[in-house]
């Protein structure tokens, strides 16, 4: 059901936040209480919708800004409908009151606004008059938090530096017309005192001449004794309130440099808005990328993304590969299954999303810390060589066939052997044969070491080698 602005007495609403020039409001509907996010403003002689700017966001390709939905226009009234958040950031702060912030949630709060910002930064620099109250958050099921910075796309031509806020910069207090976003670098600096800190750094300010006051004696002065205090805030986080509550815009930390800072570089992605991957939970290292768990938050199902790099011929040629295999319609159990390709916001890198699996070959077998059964190494090459068949009926060569390339994945508790990592891999037209040495050199056929042409039989040798390391235990390894 769409949101239907001709009949809002079917709606109960709610403010979530209310600027100079709009607010957001959340309408329910009465029957079905369905909830929708609605961004309400109006353009006159004084106001004017950016809609340079609208048509930017509207692209939703930064998981840290609000997600449009729908823009509806009635005359001089534009009702834009955004993705539904579950509360803004003051609320989640009034909220842990009772329970302060850990340095870990201040670092994922700072990383992804910063990763907003760097975003608006290619369209804009125009301030966004960051505060708590325009930070949109949403619960995800993993019970992670995601960061939405709100935009607003109503320019007033009758600002004034003497409409109150306590989220002022001091050049917004001294009618400069070079407010940008370094301003809200100022701002930012003000929210990370108050997370830092558990308390209100604007208690007992109730107006302008408070708040000059409160900028010139706590952030110019007494904020910088604290730095050398042992008071149990994280010395990285304190000494970036110092670089951002700076007075003068020039001597301010930039939104670039915090974006290089090690430390604030967001521990995840989100994916088509359903695939949380998990950049601190590394499962391997292929040949062309490394690995990392994903979380589906649609289905709560676990899975695994490969981050290969495009910009060279290997990672093209390997997402060549898996492009091929996710086009086809008769899958194989014994070839891992992709499930999306996804090109990054760069076009730099791809994510590959894949079923996830229990551990390789090698580790497997190690963990029965006995020696195996003829019928289980025959059970196993069967399964590696109907994997081999099903690509090399795709024109396929795997050219890196070895016990870390060959996971385990259990089904109704029956080993399900998988071939993964085409990161060396090839396709190859009838006829044509490879040459280029590649692979794991203890694995790899004769030809292919000596840089001779070669064909699918490479791959036929490197399934001999498995059988030899599983008669044996794997003691190969230790050579």
């Amino acid at each position: 059901m769409n949101f239907d602005p001709e009949h809002l007495e079917n709606y109960d609403q709610t403010s979530i936040m209310r600027g100079t020039v709009c607010q957001l409001i959340a309408f329910t509907n009465t029957e079905t209480k369905q909830k929708f996010y609605i961004v309400q403003g109006k353009i006159n002689q004084n106001i004017h919708f950016n809609q340079n700017l609208f048509d930017v966001i509207k692209k939703n390709e930064c998981f840290n800004i609000i997600s449009i939905t729908n823009k509806i226009q009635r005359n001089e009234d534009i009702l834009i409908q955004i993705e539904q958040c579950d509360f803004t950031l003051y609320q989640y702060m009034l909220n842990r009151k009772s329970h302060p912030f850990s340095s870990e949630e201040i670092y994922d709060i700072l990383s992804q606004i910063i990763n907003a910002y760097i975003h608006i930064a290619k369209y804009t620099n125009q301030s966004l008059e960051l505060s708590p109250s325009n930070i949109l958050i949403r619960k995800l099921k993993n019970q992670k938090i995601l960061i939405k910075i709100f935009i607003n796309f109503f320019n007033s031509e009758q600002k004034s530096a003497y409409n109150f806020s306590h989220y002022k910069a001091p050049e917004e207090l001294n009618n400069s017309l070079d407010i940008n976003l370094q301003t809200d670098i100022f701002l930012l600096g003000i929210i990370l005192f108050q997370l830092c800190y558990k308390v209100k750094p604007t208690e007992g300010i109730n107006n302008v001449q408070d708040l000059k006051k409160f900028q010139e004696d706590l952030i110019r002065n007494r904020f910088m004794d604290r730095l050398e205090n042992q008071d149990g805030v994280d010395q990285f986080l304190k000494n970036l309130i110092g670089k951002m509550l700076e007075y003068y815009q020039n001597d301010r930390i930039t939104w670039k440099q915090l974006s290089m800072l090690n430390q604030l570089h967001p521990n995840f992605h989100l994916l088509k808005n359903k695939y949380y991957i998990n950049l601190n939970q590394s499962l391997g290292r292929g040949s062309q990328g490394v690995t990392y768990f994903v979380e589906n938050l649609e289905t709560n199902q676990n899975l695994c993304a490969k981050i290969i790099d495009i910009t060279q011929v290997e990672g093209q040629r390997e997402q060549e590969i898996y492009e091929k295999l996710i086009k086809q319609h008769k899958k194989n159990k014994n070839v891992i299954e992709i499930l999306d390709i996804i090109l990054s916001q760069d076009e730099q890198s791809t994510f590959l999303i894949m079923e996830i699996c229990e551990s390789n070959i090698e580790e497997y077998f190690k963990k029965k810390n006995r020696k195996l059964r003829d019928e289980e190494i025959m059970d196993m090459l069967k399964q590696i060589v109907n994997g081999y068949c099903y690509l090399k009926d795709l024109d396929i060569i795997h050219r890196d066939l070895k016990p870390q390339n060959i996971l385990v994945k259990h089904e109704k508790e029956i080993p399900i052997y998988k071939i993964i990592d085409f990161g060396v891999g090839k396709i190859i037209a009838d006829q044509n044969l490879a040459v280029t040495v590649a692979g794991t050199p203890i694995f790899s056929a004769p030809e292919v070491i000596d840089g001779k042409q070669y064909d699918y039989q490479c791959d036929i040798f490197s399934v001999l080698i498995q059988f030899i390391l599983a008669r044996n235990h794997f003691v190969l390894f230790n050579l």
